[in-house]
């Protein structure tokens, strides 16, 4: 007996015939998925292989690099209006080392003395925060500490007054005062230059203002001897230091946009700084 499969035509076996055998093929990658897979189909996108690998596999893919930034500088991160009271607002400020605070301290401390790179450049090109908020906060500690030793060894028991007792207001009061001079300073010169259209950087400002607070520090230390004409003497040799400073810094930009009211602005911020002195002895010492 022959059998059924032999005798077959390529006509009646479709397996025989190759034509037969494409669209045959064709129409199985067609309808296959749809009968596997219960009418479910899987799509690969031939562009993204790997990520697409990664979705099917339950990985979660790896985020996109943000663009590298090629200008050196610390970029604050952008926000909405409330960013101002976000820390990620205020944190590329504090991305400085021990060495560069160093460094823009003691430019700070001797600004006669010459340097490689003008301290306005290095605050333009990365500024900081850090030394001008520890420069606040140690010059208002050693203000409560030092204006307290001072009326401690002038201190003369009286009838009415018989013991002396710490003033733990004045460090309420140099907090304030420090604090709100670091604050109001920077942000009144930027909003002069920028009404006389000057390029004045509020950031750059404000650090430099709270670097040359630094020369303070030496002189609370001793203002703690109770002695007038030494307190107003160390007072104003820091005043004399911090002016310098700032004008050294902000006289080139603001006579070259503002020749005629530059002087103003550089007057009126020695004259706070004359008047913060005057402060510290009327109130502290």
């Amino acid at each position: 007996m022959e059998s059924t499969e032999n005798n077959a035509s390529p006509a009646d076996n479709p397996f025989m015939d190759p034509s037969v055998t494409a669209v045959s093929s064709t129409e199985a990658s067609s309808s296959g998925p749809s009968k596997a897979f219960d009418d479910q189909t899987i799509t690969i996108d031939m562009e993204s292989p790997k990520q697409e690998e990664a979705e099917l596999l339950g990985q979660p893919s790896a985020p996109e690099p943000s663009p590298a930034n090629t200008s050196g500088q610390s970029k604050p991160p952008e926000g909405g209006l409330c960013s101002c009271f976000s820390v990620r607002m205020y944190q590329p400020y504090f991305n400085v080392d021990t060495d560069q605070v160093q460094s823009r301290l003691l430019q700070s401390l001797f600004p006669c003395k010459p340097h490689t790179t003008p301290f306005m450049q290095q605050l333009e090109e990365l500024p900081d925060f850090y030394g001008p908020f520890w420069i606040g906060t140690t010059l208002v500690f050693s203000i409560g500490v030092t204006s307290n030793l001072a009326s401690w060894g002038s201190f003369h028991p009286t009838g009415g007054h018989a013991v002396w007792t710490y003033d733990f207001e004045r460090v309420v009061t140099a907090l304030g005062v420090i604090y709100g001079c670091q604050l109001v300073v920077p942000i009144g010169a930027w909003f002069a230059a920028k009404y006389l259209q000057c390029p004045l950087n509020l950031i750059s400002v404000a650090c430099l203002y709270g670097y040359s607070l630094v020369a303070f520090i030496p002189a609370t230390i001793y203002c703690a001897i109770p002695s007038s004409i030494l307190q107003w003497l160390v007072l104003f040799g820091a005043v004399a230091s911090s002016c310098y400073l700032l004008v050294q810094n902000l006289k080139p930009i603001i006579m070259e946009h503002l020749p005629t009211q530059g002087m103003a602005i550089i007057g009126t911020i020695s004259a706070v700084q004359i008047m913060l002195a005057i402060i510290f002895k009327w109130r502290f010492y």
